[in-house]
């Protein structure tokens, strides 16, 4: 690989976007014009054996350039961001130093921040501490009662916290509000997790597409999925009837978005047509989450992918300027 000129590229060009908005095909393009690899922030990818449930980048995207941390992860693996960012810093430490520049694709907005970022680390910083079981219930609370709910629970409990924490962000409403209940606070000092200073210069691009346009396409990518044989794929790992799963998956395995859905038809809970129904939901759903930290995210570049093409994206993701780290 030749490695790319420093002084005329960004050393971490990152790409975030709603599932659905092509964020591997733009990510892989720029990785092979910059010379590097692309470093997988989907923290669902990290883990190995369910390559269709968690839209792996395949052959096709690794043969334009490389992807790190995909599959690396047993499906007994309990995952954290902080276990996550060591991992991911190294390899991003290793094509910045190997190539010039290093690529960062991602999904998930703390996963990705984390990976670019210093982020507070709960068991070594001072931070309260996790409660699994709290955090749990929160979780199922968020689901069933609507975000609106939880935030305004918090607003109550820590005002200074909800004032920075959008209802819609689920991962940091549970996680203040578990922290809430006890008396205390995630940001005693008033920090964010998404002002925490780049750990390289780096490009954030974010792209975003239609509604219209990215609920058509979520809904089509459900039906390719069940066609490739995603309900296989789960049975291999947790039995023909799903009897096996809570012995394969850690806890948080067990989130893989869409593997309840499978699990349902193996069990015989629902059928396939309600699975991909279900699955196609939630999916959507998701989606509206991740436009959201997009919105919010400071530094982050808006590029519209409706009817863009990869180079073009491509293009504009490298000719943007780039903030100091």
């Amino acid at each position: 690989m030749a490695p790319a000129d420093p002084h005329d590229t960004p050393r971490v060009i990152a790409v975030f976007g709603p599932t659905g908005s092509g964020k591997t095909e733009v990510a892989v393009e720029v990785a092979s014009r910059l010379g590097t690899e692309v470093v997988n922030c989907d923290p669902a990818q990290c883990y190995r054996g369910l390559p269709i449930l968690t839209n792996q980048p395949g052959p096709e995207h690794d043969a334009v350039a490389p992807h790190r941390m995909v599959g690396v992860w047993d499906m007994d693996h309990e995952a954290t961001f902080v276990d996550f960012a060591a991992q991911a810093h190294a390899e991003i430490d290793t094509l910045v130093e190997e190539c010039g520049a290093a690529v960062a694709c991602g999904g998930s907005g703390l996963y990705l921040q984390a990976a670019l970022t210093h982020l507070p680390d709960a068991d070594r910083s001072g931070l309260p501490p996790l409660d699994p079981a709290a955090r749990a219930v929160l979780e199922a609370r968020y689901d069933d009662e609507g975000g609106a709910v939880l935030h305004a629970e918090l607003a109550g409990l820590d005002p200074s916290v909800a004032a920075r924490v959008h209802a819609n962000d689920r991962v940091r409403i549970v996680r203040a509000l578990e922290v809430a209940q006890r008396g205390e606070s995630i940001a005693p000092e008033g920090g964010s997790h998404w002002d925490a200073p780049r750990r390289h210069p780096t490009q954030l691009v974010g792209l975003d597409v239609d509604r219209d346009v990215l609920r058509a396409r979520i809904d089509e990518r459900t039906v390719r999925m069940f066609a490739a044989g995603v309900l296989d794929e789960v049975a291999a790992l947790a039995g023909a009837s799903g009897q096996d799963a809570d012995a394969v998956f850690s806890s948080t395995a067990r989130k893989l978005h869409g593997l309840d859905d499978c699990l349902g038809v193996l069990r015989g809970d629902w059928s396939r047509e309600r699975a991909i129904e279900l699955m196609a939901a939630r999916t959507r759903q998701y989606a509206k989450r991740q436009r959201t930290w997009a919105r919010r995210w400071p530094g982050l570049v808006p590029l519209d992918a409706t009817g863009a093409s990869v180079g073009d994206l491509a293009s504009a993701a490298l000719v943007s300027p780039v903030p100091p780290p």
